[in-house]
């Protein structure tokens, strides 16, 4: 098992349900989400996943968990006229940075 680490910058991307997501983790024990993997095509299922939180204080790891699938393409999450590689990952914890 591999070790990967995806980022969120709330600069680019406004993360609408982290408190929604947050909450289905503390009933259910996880969170399914699709996430950008950038150019990463090497990772595979069960591969460790963190999350680290830039572009904006504060900034840090807030969420762990594992890859549910290998990367995969589909439509660009910010530029329709792109294509992304994502991955399925169930996060285990989220934190609500502006909180913890």
């Amino acid at each position: 098992m591999k070790t990967y680490l995806l980022l969120w910058n709330p600069k680019k991307w406004n993360w609408t349900t982290l408190e929604q997501d947050i909450k289905q983790v503390d009933l259910t024990g996880r969170c399914s989400q699709r996430w950008s993997c950038g150019n990463t095509k090497s990772i595979q299922v069960g591969d460790r996943i963190f999350l680290l939180k830039v572009g904006a204080e504060p900034k840090g790891i807030i969420a762990s968990g594992f890859a549910t699938s290998i990367p995969f393409q589909e439509q660009h999450w910010h530029n329709e006229d792109k294509e992304a590689l994502y991955i399925n990952v169930d996060f285990e914890v989220i934190l609500n940075p502006d909180q913890e």
